[in-house]
């Protein structure tokens, strides 16, 4: 009877796991393999369910950013799903500062405001009387209290007319020099918000 039991139990658990694989490749579009599964090859068949899955999640990926409030300045310079050339360039400590600041990982009013449910209209800068909302762009090239510091960190042309082009330049550049005295400018504005 025990013998029947686990027959039993491994008869539903091979039904739910085919049935999971079934609904697996008819959600990828591979309901093909599926239904005729003699003429596939085990190297071809997981090629193409990595590719597949590859290609749902950066559509995903493109749905959350493109269609999240929060992830407004971030999809201005981070376009593509691919590693970042910050990561080849820039020590480890620094890769952190700056992936943080990227990422909406800070303290700034732009996303310390989302958390205190304040709209995003609301959270403004709080070291200058702008009434400027206190997100990345603005600390990096706007903010009146951060002038000084800024000349010393970063290059007169990103900051005398700032704009979204210049700010996405400023953000995905490569340039080794260029990203370390933007980390070290990113370290001061965020000294600026510790508690």
């Amino acid at each position: 009877n025990e013998l029947l039991d686990d027959d039993t139990d491994y008869v539903e658990i091979l039904s739910i796991r085919n049935k999971y694989v079934e609904n697996t490749l008819n959600e990828l579009g591979l309901s093909g393999c599926w239904l005729d599964q003699e003429g596939i090859s085990k190297d071809w068949f997981k090629r193409k369910i990595k590719f597949c899955l590859r290609d749902q999640f950066i559509q995903s990926w493109h749905e959350c950013v493109d269609g999240g409030g929060s992830f407004c300045n971030y999809r201005l310079f981070k376009t593509d799903f691919v590693r970042e050339e910050y990561f080849s360039v820039l020590p480890h400590k620094c890769q952190i500062t700056f992936l943080r600041f990227r990422t909406l990982n800070h303290r700034l009013p732009i996303q310390f405001g989302r958390f205190s449910y304040i709209p995003r209209h609301e959270r403004l800068c709080t070291l200058c009387n702008s009434g400027d909302i206190g997100d990345e762009y603005h600390y990096l090239l706007v903010c009146s209290h951060l002038a000084e510091t800024r000349k010393k960190f970063i290059p007169r042309h990103y900051f005398k007319y700032p704009n979204v082009i210049k700010f996405h330049n400023l953000m995905s550049s490569n340039c080794k020099v260029l990203l370390l005295k933007l980390v070290k400018f990113i370290r001061e504005i965020q000294n600026c918000f510790k508690r």
